[in-house]
């Protein structure tokens, strides 16, 4: 009965307010702890996926190497083993795929050689071998169409010097003769970008000469040596005659060289006249008037 009586006094009730804001802070911290472990296990897992796949790359780059270590050595069995193990740790490299053309080929397997050489070629469009392989393992199976297609991109897409592209120009004229002209006309064309390129590395070179001497000589006059930097000057020259901009630091170079020349000679001309050698101090005198040219030396502001 009492407590009855305690409930009824509005003093007494229960604070329901306050419980019911209690129900959702409870659920929301309980969420939020929810989220934070999944954020962490999901971090797991990235993480461990990272680690793994790093494992797996460095493993599968291991067994390239191995592979190509003993294709060196001539082991054949022992590179495919290797090979075989780097594609399947994902290594998806044309020159593997090549190379494992190359050991089914000399395995006397050209069907599967085939099949890498044309895998190779869908990887990397720009590695030229499997194109060549492909070329002499149709040529050995007689098929001349097949041969000729694939030696001529290898061909027209060499660069210059390539001694394959030359086997591979050989082998298409052999396969069709009346395809000399076009080889002739790329060639040629080939030979002019060669000039031309060489021709533009060339300027290239003296441009960047040039300005290397021209910024030797401007830094020797920094520092007065003017003899140092009209020969610097020269050789920038040398390499480009027009240059006003050269010509006119050389003539501030070869004033000041003249002023510090007769400065000098003057210095020395007054020690020798005081020390009573007047015959070598009227030489110095001589000598200082070669020194100052007969004409005006101009420099364009």
């Amino acid at each position: 009965m009492a407590w009855k009586k305690m409930c009824l006094n509005k003093k007494f009730l229960p604070n329901r307010d306050k419980y019911i804001m209690l129900v959702p802070k409870i659920e929301t911290l309980t969420t939020q702890k929810r989220i934070l472990i999944l954020l962490i296990f999901l971090s797991s897992i990235t993480f461990q996926s990272t680690v793994f796949a790093d494992i797996k790359e460095s493993a599968g780059e291991q067994y390239r190497i191995l592979g190509y270590e003993e294709q060196q050595k001539g082991n054949l069995n022992a590179a495919l083993t290797y090979y075989t193990k780097a594609i399947a740790l994902g290594v998806n490299d044309a020159v593997v795929l090549n190379d494992i053309g190359v050991l089914y080929e000399q395995a006397h397997f050209p069907v599967k050689a085939e099949q890498h050489y044309l895998k190779a070629i869908s990887v990397d469009r720009n590695y030229l071998p499997p194109y060549s392989n492909l070329g002499y393992l149709y040529l050995n199976r007689r098929e001349k169409e097949k041969a000729f297609k694939y030696l001529k991109i290898r061909f027209e897409r060499s660069e210059a010097g390539d001694p394959w592209a030359e086997k591979a120009k050989h082998e298409i004229i052999s396969i069709y003769p009346q395809y000399k002209q076009i080889i002739m006309k790329l060639d040629a064309k080939r030979l002019s970008m060669e000039v031309q390129e060489k021709a533009r590395q060339d300027f290239v070179l003296e441009v960047e000469q040039f300005q290397k001497h021209f910024q030797r000589g401007n830094d020797f006059t920094r520092v007065q040596k003017y003899g140092e930097a009209i020969r610097e000057y020269d050789v920038a020259l040398h390499l480009n005659p027009n240059s006003i901009k050269v010509m006119e630091a050389k003539q501030r170079a070869r004033i000041e060289l003249t002023k510090q020349n007769v400065k000098e000679r003057s210095e020395l001309a007054i020690k020798l006249l005081n020390s009573g050698d007047t015959l070598s101090a009227k030489r110095e005198v001589q000598k200082i008037l070669t020194e100052i040219p007969n004409e005006p030396i101009l420099v364009s502001e």
